[in-house]
């Protein structure tokens, strides 16, 4: 493209070297194709309009902000050039894409506190499970779908600052509602109490279907730390937490006193994920990596903590006295599954940055909850 703007008397033989040694030549491309100089340039220059023929689809925000610039192309060359990067530097942070489906997290389940006599019993409510994720697709460009449907070039997309990734598609399960905590004081021969049991994470679609596909044909340019170029992304939710239980009891003679702790919820699966790059993807940053794709099962939720204490009286020395004290904590619930992940490059990524992959793919299963002890 530098060759054929210089052709086209837009550089001379300097300017061009300049823009090539600084790496500007995927720049100054865009900015080319950005503002369509079909109708203002290529007129004129046949191989200028060759080589801008294949944009067919303009970002409208970056375009109907940069095409003013098109009243310049009778200044000199450097500053019609100038004033050509200082204008897409304004608009480049205006520009990305995201396509997210989010499930909502679950309710906590209910706590509760009681106090009795003879008999106790205290069940903590139950958490509700997170949310499903719902497939997401994203394409910023079409692949060739046959005769009816032929390729489609995608648009430039360009963001600047930190965290700003430029084309994002995710599928995310909501988190499991925490399971209540319960908790009784008795004087009795007898307490039971039980902790709520955690929600379960919601899924992200499970292995083995199709849960998010984002497509790239077109240019992605991003500035800064953790820019990342093009993500796509299937999440589990996290398991909800086991609720607690607390038994006080106090009788005389025989006394059984029971605590157990709720179970974590399990975490939610992710389903797979494909990543698909036929354009250019440039990235400047730390951690700016080029194309990801990642499919993620969350972690159980914690079981709950129990803590039981019994305290008997003894009326007669000839009479012995029983205490029965149990305490269990909750169990752990189980990770979540990871999906299948593809990542597919046909085309150019390059990356700068410390930690900056250019291709990353990922399929991680979620750890189990940790089991609470008894206090």
């Amino acid at each position: 493209m530098i060759e054929a703007c210089r052709a086209a008397g837009l550089l001379d033989g300097g300017q061009a070297a300049i823009l090539a040694a600084a790496h500007s030549d995927f720049l100054y491309r865009s900015l080319t194709c950005t503002m369509d100089l079909r109708p203002r340039v290529a007129p004129w220059d046949p191989s200028l309009r060759q080589a801008c023929a294949g944009v067919k689809h303009v970002a409208t925000g970056v375009r109907d902000r940069v095409c003013a610039l098109s009243t310049l192309k009778h200044k000199p060359r450097a500053e019609w050039l100038a004033a050509f990067l200082a204008r897409f530097q304004e608009v480049a942070a205006d520009c990305c894409t995201l396509a997210q489906s989010i499930g909502g997290g679950g309710g906590a389940g209910g706590a509760v506190q009681t106090g009795s006599a003879a008999v106790g019993v205290a069940i903590g409510g139950d958490g509700e499970s997170g949310g499903t994720g719902s497939v997401v697709t994203l394409y910023n460009g079409y692949p060739d779908r046959g005769p009816n449907a032929p390729v489609q070039t995608g648009t430039v997309i360009s963001t600047k600052g930190q965290r700003s990734t430029a084309l994002v598609a995710q599928s995310i399960g909501g988190g499991g509602g925490s399971g209540g905590s319960a908790e009784n004081s008795s004087v009795g021969i007898f307490n039971y109490v039980v902790g709520g049991t955690g929600g379960n994470g919601g899924s992200a679609g499970t292995a083995g279907t199709n849960q998010v596909t984002i497509y790239n044909s077109g240019i992605i340019s991003t500035l800064g730390n953790h820019a990342q170029g093009v993500v796509g992304q299937a999440v589990g939710g996290g398991g909800g937490l086991g609720g607690s239980a607390l038994a006080l009891n106090a009788s005389v003679e025989l006394n059984i006193n029971v605590a157990v702790g709720g179970s974590g919820g399990k975490g939610g699966t992710a389903g797979d994920v494909l990543a698909t790059n036929t354009g250019e993807i440039l990235t400047s940053g730390a951690d700016a990596w080029g194309l990801v794709g990642q499919s993620v099962g969350d972690g159980g939720g914690v079981g709950g903590m129990s803590k039981a204490d019994a305290y008997t009286l003894s009326v007669a020395e000839e009479v012995p006295s029983v205490a029965i004290d149990i305490g269990v904590g909750g169990k752990g619930g189980d990770g979540g599954a990871g999906g299948n992940v593809g990542v597919y490059n046909t085309g150019l990524i390059m990356t700068s940055g410390a930690g900056a992959h250019g291709v990353l793919a990922q399929s991680i299963s979620g750890g189990g909850g940790a089991g609470e002890r008894h206090a």
